[in-house]
């Protein structure tokens, strides 16, 4: 009675076979697809906020500046009481504070955070003459240049998107009178 089991209607547990094991080649392409996975996720969630956090592109009249730029130029203290702003423009990458122009109804802004003093404020009285140097391409901003009373320049880039460059140069034409370039 050695070799049968003490219960006839028992039987012996079968043995399970071990689990089946992915392939070398299954677990790479597992590991490849997590990692382009999280690489495009990764890439989708940079350019939405670049989208989200990025500037207009575009010279805005006065009435369509967004909230949020008002704010931040607000806060830099640029705008006397009652100043109006009539065009903005900001060549900033992430940020209106990397760089950012107005005309408002009393004078030309020039901001860059690059500058010494990152602020240059040009009352109309002060410019003798503006030309601009308009661009035909969408790739490159125009340029609008200001000889000053003082015997000095100044120039800062309008977008030619919308035609916002020349709209904001003809503003500034007719506030100091300049004859047309």
């Amino acid at each position: 009675m050695s070799g049968v089991p003490p219960f006839p209607h028992q039987s012996m547990p079968l043995a399970t076979p071990p689990p089946q094991r992915a392939s070398g080649w299954g677990k790479w392409l597992v590991i490849v697809a997590i990692v382009f996975g999280l690489g495009f996720f990764g890439m989708f969630a940079t350019c939405l906020y670049i989208g989200i956090a990025m500037p207009d592109t575009k010279v805005l009249p006065g009435r369509q500046l967004p909230s949020k730029y008002k704010t931040q130029i607000d806060k830099l203290g640029i705008l006397e009481p009652g100043e109006r702003i009539e065009f903005f423009y900001s060549d900033g990458f992430l940020d209106i504070e990397e760089g950012f122009y107005l005309l408002t109804d009393r004078r030309v802004v020039i901001y860059s955070k690059e500058f010494d003093d990152p602020v240059l404020l040009i009352p109309f009285e002060d410019i003798e003459e503006a030309d601009a140097d308009f661009s035909d391409t969408w790739l490159e901003d125009s340029w609008i240049n200001l000889t000053l009373a003082h015997g000095s320049y100044a120039s800062f880039p309008a977008s030619t998107e919308g035609g916002g460059d020349r709209k904001m140069f003809a503003a500034l034409e007719k506030r100091i009178g300049s004859p047309d370039p």
